[in-house]
This record gives C-alpha cells, structure tokens and sequence, in this order.
C-alpha cells in the first residue's frame, strides 16, 4: 500500500478507536525521518484530546465553541515568555504543547530551555538554608564543566515539574513513538523533548550540512557526533579534539577549532556556544545565520570570526564584508566592517571595541582560506597581515596571502604560461588570457634570506581549479592593483618590481613551478635570490 496513503488510515484508526502495538510500531516506522509526519500525529492528538477534556467536563455549546476557536487560532508562542511562565509556575497545557512544539522544531530554543532549567536548580539549591556558600560555589564549578550526558537535572527536573502538574490517572502511554504524545503528562513531554532534540539530533530531521575537511586527531563527544557518512542534522555537536570545516548546503562553511560546542539551526544557521569558529559565507547561497551565546550576527557578510573560548564573554571579528550583530535580549544593533573587532559580555548591553587580532583564528582560518593541503614549510596568512617579513618566514616559510575574496574581471586577463604536468620555462612566449568571470587571487612569496641560494620547496593543494598564474615581475606589478594587493612591505630599490617574480630559466639553482594534471595543485621550487630579489607568484583559482 502506498505510504502515505497507510499512514492516514492508520492515523484515523488511532484517534478514532486506537490501534494494536504491532500497528503503533508500524505507524511509528512511517513517522521516522518524516519530521511532518510525527507533527501531524501530535497536533490530530493534541486536538482530539481537547474535544475528549470538553465532553468530560460537559461544558456547554457556546464555551466549546470558544475553545476550538482558541485553539485554531493561537498564535506562535515566544520562547521568553513560556520560560517565565514555566519558572513561576503559571504554565496551562497550551503553554506546555506550545514549549513542545518550540524545543522539537528549533534545536536552539531546546537548549536554551536547558540552560535556564539548570540555572534555576542551582538557584534553588543555593536558597537552601541547609547549604553553605563554599558547597554552593563547589556545585556550581562541577557543574559548569561536568559531562551532559552524565548529569541528571533533567530528570530531577522532571519529576519537579510533574509534581507541579500532575498527569489524570486515565492518560496512558500508547507505544514506544506515542510516548511524548500531547495526550501524556504536559510537562514530561516537554522535558523528553528538550533532552532528545537538545542533547542528541532528533532522529526525523534531514540532514543538512557534512564534513568538507579535517585537520589533527578529531575526537567527538559521545552522541554528540556527526553520523557515519560525515553528515550534519539540525542539533547539537562537541568537538573535543582537532579542527573541522563544516560545509552548510547553502554553502557556507564553518571551521570550529577545539574545544568547541555548537548547534547546528538549519542548512543557513548555526549558533556556537564555545570555542573558536570562522565561518565564511557563501555568496552564491542564503544568508547565513550565525549566532553565540546571546550575540546574534545576524545574515553576516563574507568572512566572521567568533571567539567564544572565556566563559560569559563572546568576541567577533570580520575578516572580510561585513556584519550586522544585536544583543536581542537588549535591543543592541551595530554594523561590523572588515578588520574590526567588538566584545559582547553576558548581561550587558554595549558591544565594547577591541583591537582587531586575528592571531587566535590562525588554525581556524586556514580551514576555510581555500588552500585544501600544503606540504614544505608554509604559512596562511591572515587577512589584514601586512605584507612584510614575519617571524615564521624571516626562519625560511613559504607564505600564502588570500588577496581578493572574489575578483570579478570586466575585460580579459592576460597570464603567464603555465602548462598543466610539465616544467615552465621562461622561454615559453605563449601567454593565455583568461575570460571575464570571478576569480579568487592568492599570492606565494618566499622573503630574500640574504644572498645564500637555499631551496624551499612547497606544495598546495586549492580547492577549486587554478585557472591561471602569474610570475614575470612586470605582469606582477600591473595586476597588484587589478587584485587590490598590499604593496606596501616590499623591497625597495630603483626599480622596484624587478625584484619579484619568479626566476624560470631553466638553469640548475634557478626556480620552478608545476600545475598537476587536475589543475588543483601547484609545486615550486623556490631559490632564494638574495636581498635583490623575492620569490612570488600569484595565483588565481575559480570561485566555482
């Protein structure tokens, strides 16, 4: 029989006379990994025991009216205010099927439920007159860092609020999938709810992001892991060890650096709550939705840094666009602009300026930079670093600047001859143009290291092709400002240009470069050239 058509006769039979266990099983398995299945279910449920509770209490004509009107015509509910009802003690059933509906449909509405359940347990054991200041604090410590799946306030929780709101005696479990049913204790279902799609991913959503890259020994908390073939669904993630890059299938990536949590809100969304995290937005896509911990940036630009490494402090940096972020909880806007850096502490309001560092999202950035592998002794810049001997490459490095994000041509780009598998040599006059389009420009330079003729060789891997190369000083001189290129540190001398470039003559002790057969990889061989010469080539990929 056709699915779906099975499914509503099953539904019928249930809410009409109820079902067998062996047919609850069978409704239960078409609910899996139909996220619209299972809210049909609970809303036919919800609204069936509502007719049942009016008969029961032989309310009139007129009053059943008004409760069905009501119920067809409630408006969606705000997370805040069901907290603060449930925190006094004031919730209904409608209150509690709406919490519901909240922390199953938005894993962060889940988690912040969890957040603030736990904070009032605490304050509650705090205003015990039987417990000390020092025994408070010590609890307080513990559990801040204690394993999720190893505390139990959820349950102790549970159990409170069922107290508070008892289930009638005639309500009965139907089956391992009714169990969080409308129909079953309002507030057991709301606490199952939170503890299933906050702390683990709900088994009915679809997935919506993968692992693009890894980097190190990447260790995941238990159950906190993405499934087997890489992929992502809406929930919550602890990375314990390593570095990952996590490709959104809107196509925005995010690179999390451990230790680190984050939840993951949707295919444009994500909401990191520790560690260090640069996502970099996809243009081509929808906007992305990036938040922490109360700091919420908004559909941000191209390229944001997040640091939530300290406890109740969240800091951001643009690298590259721009951002618009809000304190929600306050009411505070401000726009962002590249190479600018705000803090925003908890409980308040005003986003303070800091100086823009990138130094802690090194590793993080690196992730996203585009540059897939690299081999020999290299170093990814950051954005903004300016372009002048570091301390890593005045000890020999290799270093790769990520110039022009997207680099649009208006007119067609003539390059250096670059011939994929084979050695080029200077005398190669051939010189490809490139089409108009959009491009992404890197820059490799190795800083003169006195006048030895030491080799460094290198390797990196784009992760999209490269289209094309340019080595000759003149065409790098000309195209500095094409790639909107920092000219600033570079040697200086009569004339100037003439000391960059590479040198392909194809005698022994002289440079090198090989594009792979794929148009992925490119090797070279650099020879220092003394203090009147710097290695540097600039490479263009495709953006697509």
């Amino acid at each position: 029989m056709n699915p779906d058509r099975r499914f509503e006769e099953l539904l019928t039979r249930l809410i009409d006379c109820g079902l067998p266990a062996a047919e609850r099983d069978e409704l239960a398995a078409l609910c899996e990994g139909r996220p619209d299945r299972a809210a049909e279910v609970r809303e036919e449920l919800g609204f069936a025991e509502m007719l049942r509770q009016a008969i029961e209490a032989e309310s009139s004509e007129a009053a059943f009216a008004r409760r069905v009107e009501t119920h067809l015509n409630r408006p969606p509910q705000e997370l805040a205010p069901l907290l603060s009802k449930l925190l006094d003690e004031e919730m209904t059933e409608p209150d509690f099927a709406d919490l519901e509906h909240l922390c199953i449909t938005e894993p962060a509405a889940a988690h912040r439920l969890r957040e603030e359940l736990a904070w009032n347990d605490l304050l509650d054991q705090a205003a015990s007159p039987h417990r000390s200041e020092e025994a408070f604090v010590d609890a307080l410590v513990t559990r801040m860092w204690a394993e999720t799946e190893e505390d139990d306030f959820l349950g102790k929780l549970e159990s409170k609020i069922v107290e508070m709101h008892p289930a009638p005696n005639h309500r009965e479990q139907a089956g391992r999938f009714l169990r969080w049913m409308p129909y079953a204790a309002a507030a057991a279902a709301v606490l199952a709810a939170a503890a299933t799609f906050t702390l683990h991913r709900g088994a009915d959503s679809d997935t919506v992001a993968s692992l693009k890259q890894t980097a190190g020994e990447v260790r995941w908390g238990q159950g906190y892991a993405p499934d087997g073939s890489g992929r992502l669904r809406p929930g919550s993630y602890r990375l314990e060890s390593g570095l990952v890059t996590v490709r959104f299938d809107s196509g925005t990536e995010l690179a999390l650096e451990a230790p680190a949590e984050f939840d993951v809100t949707g295919a444009a969304g994500a909401n990191v709550l520790k560690g260090l995290a640069v996502a970099r937005v996809s243009k081509a896509g929808e906007a992305f939705n990036l938040k922490s911990r109360g700091l919420n940036l908004g559909e941000t630009g191209d390229t944001i840094g997040v640091d939530a490494r300290e406890v109740g402090a969240t800091e951001a940096v643009v690298f590259n666009g721009g951002a618009e972020l809000r304190v929600p909880d306050f009411g505070t806007k401000r726009s962002l602009y590249e190479f600018e850096a705000v803090r925003a502490e908890q409980g308040r309001s005003k986003l303070v300026d800091i100086p823009y560092n990138p130094a802690p999202f090194t590793q993080a950035w690196a992730m996203v930079s585009g540059v897939q592998t690299k081999t020999g002794q290299v170093s990814i810049e950051m954005p903004g670093s300016p372009m002048k001997p570091t301390r890593s490459s005045e000890n020999g490095r290799v270093q790769v600047y990520l110039e022009n994000e997207s680099l649009v041509l208006d007119q067609p780009l003539e390059v250096d001859p670059l011939e994929p598998g084979k050695i080029t040599l200077a005398q190669q006059q051939h010189s490809p143009t490139l089409p108009r389009g959009e491009l992404r420009s890197y820059l490799v330079q190795l800083w003169p290291q006195g006048a030895s003729k030491e080799k460094m060789e290198a390797s990196l891997t784009f992760s999209h092709e490269v289209v094309g190369v340019i080595y000759s000083s003149d065409r790098l001189a000309t195209t500095d400002s094409l790639v909107g290129a920092q000219t600033g540190g570079l040697p200086q001398g009569g004339s100037d240009h003439r000391q960059r470039g590479l040198d392909l003559s194809g005698e022994a002790g002289d440079d090198e470069i090989v594009l792979s057969q794929d148009r992925r990889t490119v090797n070279v061989k650099l020879h220092s050239g003394g203090t009147d010469q710097m290695d540097q080539v600039r490479i263009l990929v495709a953006v697509k």
